[in-house]
């Protein structure tokens, strides 16, 4: 079990950093290089790569606790226990099965599964988050510089490339571990109408 906590750290951590470079990254080439007359700070070498790690770590702390990408539509409808509210149609006994269907999950579901989903989840949320930063930016760009500047086009490919892959990420994977989980936890003792 040590193994896949250490696992999911290190997924966490790619989930919260990986975000954060890119918005510091983002924020340099839309903001700070487009303005031309900001003041000469002298500061010694090393202080702006702390400051781009502080400000990597800061929003990308600040962008996952958003956690953005579990509140889309298709993404809520598919989380298992949606989907057994959906099938069941079992709004009033709402609390009795999430609970225990948290408990099936703790307690039958193989670590491999759990692993597989976890990771395929963190790889979604990491697309779809770099896919939501590259819109906000795609936005900024916009309205700052212009439709056909090269800063713009630059981040319209990256927005198309970063959705594309979550949602190629979300469809064949994701949606697919919740269904089964659903399937499994339905099939389980857990289970009771």
């Amino acid at each position: 079990m040590s193994d896949l906590t250490s696992k999911l750290s290190l997924n966490e951590f790619l989930r919260i950093f990986i975000p954060g470079v890119y918005i510091s990254m983002l924020f340099d080439i839309i903001i700070v290089q487009g303005i031309n007359n900001l003041p000469n700070i002298i500061l010694s070498e090393s202080y702006p790569t702390i400051i781009f790690i502080i400000f990597s770590l800061v929003s990308g702390i600040f962008f996952s606790s958003l956690d953005l990408p579990k509140r889309l539509w298709f993404f809520k409808n598919n989380i298992p226990v949606n989907i057994i509210y959906k099938d069941t149609e079992l709004e009033s006994e709402g609390l009795n099965i999430t609970n225990a269907y948290f408990k099936f999950y703790d307690s039958e579901v193989s670590p491999e599964f759990k692993y597989k989903t976890e990771k395929d989840s963190g790889f979604y949320h990491l697309c779809m988050n770099l896919a939501i930063i590259s819109f906000l930016y795609l936005l900024l760009s916009v309205f700052i510089y212009g439709f056909w500047e090269p800063k713009t086009i630059f981040l319209i490919g990256s927005f198309i490339f970063t959705l594309l892959s979550s949602l190629t990420i979300f469809s064949p994977k994701v949606k697919i571990n919740f269904h089964r989980q659903s399937e499994m936890f339905k099939r389980s003792s857990f289970f009771k109408i």
